[in-house]
């Protein structure tokens, strides 16, 4: 061992000597830090894995520079050795090939941990502007590191071979190329017949587990074996020069090369059938069976059977679809002792595939490349569970309506144990479905509220409502789901929502700050699409309960991008061009609060709130009920507080600081000329207050003027600063009041009081009468409302129940759901709240606790544009800088040592 350690210092010396090393670290630094830099701030999202992990595709971003970077510092371990002859002095030496083998491999890996050193300083600048889940950037840390040991341990073998390092580097990144390639889409897509052996060889397969947060012993033992026979290989071609003492000792030497290597590559295939062992990393435990899960076992009674109809060799990306159900459904086998079975069928022939459509499983399409052509294939997956007489299917396919694929699979786990439930809750004599009542009006019912029913309708029983003309809402109704009205209830309608929570009932309010308004359109003149506040009668009674919905909408920065006309000049042509833009009023939220955090699968998921506004609980709420926020917007965001809304070109949607600053300064008479410094102004008190906007809103606005002293006094065109900072004080103490973040929604839990408690003060409202038709030139339902003569018992004061309020009746309707479930919606999880939301509603807490599979990523914080521009500078020119300047040192600490040396044996002489 100390002889290693004398090479490996030798060698850890020789990569600094030499400018190539500082070179090679300084390009792959500026590689990397481009690709961080674009997808951080293309995603907007705080995580690591788009990165590490790369797309899958061949090019894929660091995985690939990670095939290239080990070979370049392997290639001149044994070939610069053998082409200076250096070979001789060092095999005649009293030290093992082993050892010499050991200590240079020691070396390279050295240098190679400096570099993912410095590309591991990226994960703290994500979690300084995000809330980062550091396990899947620890395990995608650890799967470069180990997959680039690999490649390094290829360019030695390789290297060893040669004298030449041109030719040790080729034959080094052919290899492994090749086996990085296996496992990418682009190679498998069109091979679907290789798909099993492809992914078990290939190192990028096995990097993508890791890189998702998960530790899977199969995935460190294939590197440690790769690793092993590659170091093995150059020890003994290094001890080939033995063979010269004859062609017996060449050939057992080689032959006992293949063995030992078929032996390693053996074990490693009986390692990877093997059961998983593995280590969840992620922040949730995203990827391993919640408690919540295992329970549903306990309460088997017969044995439950999980039947997985799924083809074999499925091209990519659904190979690692296949793969992960796979994982998943064995978890569940060996977690329920005994109680479940699973099988594996491959539809092969026509009786499998009659069985799997008999069953519901339908055939898909995916499409394959063969001989430069597209093509699509008829494959199967899909699962089957049995219990006692009872079979669900999850017909889980390749989606054909554009929806995005991996999102069924993420939460496989939920979609189990749903119908675990439901399997053993008809096995239960006098039960029957919980019951979920919908009252839909105005926009909700134009948008549709068929997708909750749709994939939830095997659990609960969803059931429209009508309580107009004083029907009572029936009382095998759980709860309700009040969606987006935008006519007036009525008295009596609100009258049966309150007593219906008196009597224990469960409500979600999803209301609406605006309706359409139709103006009167003049001839010749282009439509209006106006839109007026809206007054849908609840207000009032939920207050009384505790929560408070404030007039306007809530405009965000953070929000979706949509793509806008704009305005190009091209030569001396101005053409209409589209860009995509954040548009405001469709924010999308990623600061979610306590009760979102009961909700497993929406823990950190962004929700998009289209048309929002703000809702807060009451002073004396919380002394009451138990009061948890939903979710609050960003710090970027602002109200809007007209009357009228008008959609289109004519609304300005900017925030409005920067245009009131601009206004006060073009009043001035030092400024009404000079443009350059009004703007300039503008965007320093924008900048700077934008920066020291705090929570502690008393200790801002303490600070304001003097902010705004500092910004104006830095502009040199402008005179008596001071009287002009005292002029702007209001104008940004009133914008900042208006600035976010504003709460989106709360939740009460506890015991409420009717709003009809004192029926002396509030007399029961009389039903309508449905024979009078209301009058359509009147505004709806303004009509005097009369006490009923024989007014119903009215409850006082509910059990202990729960209610929730958004101040957004669009969020969980048909036409958001299917686009947050789209590709193009991919990071947003509006259906998975909305499934958890009706759990709660249910009192399923059990349910609630079931983790998804790679929850989606924190948002980042809203990091402002100088923030951005020095995040750039620091990683692409100050770690390349810093790796120049260490070189520039060395050089420099060299060369004294040299001329002192040098000194010492002139003097010597």
């Amino acid at each position: 061992m100390r002889q290693s350690w004398t090479i490996f210092k030798k060698e850890f010396r020789a990569y600094w000597a030499s400018p190539i090393a500082y070179v090679v670290l300084v390009v792959f630094l500026l590689i990397e830090g481009y690709l961080f830099i674009d997808r951080l701030f293309l995603n907007n999202l705080a995580t690591m894995r788009h990165f590490l992990e790369g797309t899958g595709e061949f090019l894929s971003g660091t995985p690939f520079i990670f095939v290239l970077l080990p070979p370049l510092i392997a290639m001149r371990l044994f070939a610069e050795e053998k082409k200076s002859g250096t070979i001789e002095l060092l095999i005649t030496l009293p030290v093992k090939d082993e050892e010499v083998v050991f200590g240079k491999f020691l070396a390279s890996a050295a240098f190679l941990s400096i570099a993912v050193a410095i590309l591991f300083i990226y994960t703290f600048i994500v979690a300084a502007i995000g809330d980062l889940d550091w396990g899947p950037a620890i395990g995608g840390y650890l799967g470069l590191f180990l997959m680039g040991l690999m490649y390094l341990a290829i360019g030695m073998m390789t290297s060893v071979w040669t004298k030449n390092q041109i030719v040790a580097l080729v034959v080094a990144l052919l290899i492994s190329i090749a086996l990085y390639a296996l496992g990418t889409q682009d190679f498998l897509k069109d091979k679907p017949s290789w798909t099993a052996f492809a992914t078990s060889v290939s190192s990028y397969a096995h990097f993508k587990s890791l890189a998702r947060g998960v530790i899977d012993v199969r995935d460190i033992l294939y590197y440690v074996t790769a690793i092993a026979i590659c170091l093995f290989v150059t020890a003994a071609s290094l001890g080939a020069r033995n063979w010269e003492r004859g062609w017996k000792t060449g050939w057992v030497a080689a032959l006992s090369i293949v063995l030992i290597a078929a032996n390693l590559v053996a074990f490693n295939m009986v390692v990877a059938r093997a059961k998983p062992m593995r280590l969840d990393l992620t922040k949730n435990g995203s990827f391993t069976l919640s408690p919540a899960s295992k329970k549903f076992f306990e309460k088997l009674e017969d044995q439950l059977t999980l039947r997985a109809y799924v083809t074999e060799n499925m091209p990519a990306p659904l190979d690692r679809f296949v793969t992960y159900l796979k994982d998943v459904l064995e978890e569940f086998e060996n977690a329920s002792a005994g109680r479940v079975r699973v099988e594996i069928v491959e539809p092969k022939g026509e009786k499998e595939r009659k069985e799997a459509e008999g069953a519901g499983i339908r055939m898909g399409k995916a499409a394959v490349v063969r001989d430069d052509k597209q093509l699509s294939e008829n494959v199967f997956m899909g699962l089957v569970m049995a219990y006692a007489d009872k079979k669900e299917t999850i017909p889980w396919l390749p989606d054909e309506a554009g929806n995005d694929p991996e999102r069924p699979l993420q939460f496989l786990e939920y979609e189990i144990a749903r119908r675990i439930k439901a399997m053993t809750l008809a096995e239960t004599k006098g039960k029957k479905k919980k019951v979920l009542g919908i009252v839909a009006g105005g926009l909700a019912a134009q948008l549709g509220t068929e997708e909750l029913s749709r994939n939830l309708g095997q659990f609960y029983e969803f059931r429209t409502i009508d309580i107009k003309a004083g029907k009572k809402i029936e009382p095998e109704i759980e709860a309700l789901l009040i969606l987006a009205p935008t006519d007036p209830l009525h008295e009596r309608e609100k009258f049966e929502i309150d007593q219906f929570i008196m009597r224990g009932g469960r409500a979600a309010f999803f209301l609406t700050n605006i309706r359409p308004t139709n103006p009167r359109q003049q001839p010749g003149q282009p439509p209006i699409n106006l839109w007026g506040q809206n007054d849908d009668g609840l207000r009032d009674v939920l207050k009384h309960y505790g929560v408070e919905i404030k007039p306007g909408l809530v405009l965000d920065q953070v929000a979706l991008t949509i793509p806008v006309p704009a305005y190009a000049t091209i030569g001396q042509r101005r053409m209409q061009v589209m860009i995509r833009k954040a548009f405001p009023l469709l924010p999308i939220v990623g600061n979610l609060g306590d009760l979102m955090r009961q909700f497993r699968a929406t823990a950190q998921a962004p929700l998009l709130f289209p048309f929002t506004g703000e809702v807060a609980a009451t002073a004396d709420a919380r002394d009451r009920v138990e009061v948890l926020n939903v979710a609050k917007s960003s710090p970027a965001s602002w109200k809007y507080d007209s009357a009228f809304i008008m959609m289109g070109p004519q609304l300005d949607l900017e925030d409005p600081l920067p245009r009131e600053v601009g206004q006060v300064l073009a009043e001035e008479e030092t400024l009404k000329e000079n443009e350059m410094a009004r703007i300039e102004i503008a965007e320093r008190v924008l900048r700077r207050t934008s920066r020291e906007f705090t929570k502690d809103k008393k200790e801002f606005f303490d600070k304001l003027e003097g902010m705004l002293k500092d910004e104006i006094g830095a502009v040199g065109a402008v005179k008596a600063g001071d009287a002009l900072a005292k002029k702007l004080l209001p104008k940004v103490r009133e914008a900042f009041q208006r600035r976010g973040p504003f709460s989106l929604g709360v939740a009460l839990k506890g015991k409420f009081k009717s709003y009809w408690e004192n029926t002396a003060a509030r007399p029961v409202p009389k039903a309508p009468d449905p024979a009078k038709p209301e009058d359509p030139r009147m505004p709806p339902r303004r009509e005097k409302v009369e006490a009923d003569p024989n007014p119903p018992p009215v409850v006082k004061e509910s059990p202990l129940t729960q209610i929730l309020v958004v101040a957004n009746g669009l969020m969980v309707t048909d036409g958001v759901l299917q686009f947050t479930r789209s590709k193009q919606g991919e990071e947003l999880s509006n259906f998975e709240f909305a499934l958890n939301l009706v759990d709660w509603l249910m009192l399923e807490e059990d349910l609630m606790q079931i983790r998804n599979a790679g929850e989606a990523a924190a948002q980042l914080k809203v990091v402002e544009s100088g923030t951005k521009t020095t995040i750039r500078v620091v990683v692409m020119v100050l770690f390349p800088l810093l790796v120049l300047v260490a070189a520039l040192v060395l050089s420099m600490l060299r060369k004294m040592k040299s001329d002192r040396e040098i000194a010492l044996l002139s003097s010597g002489s």
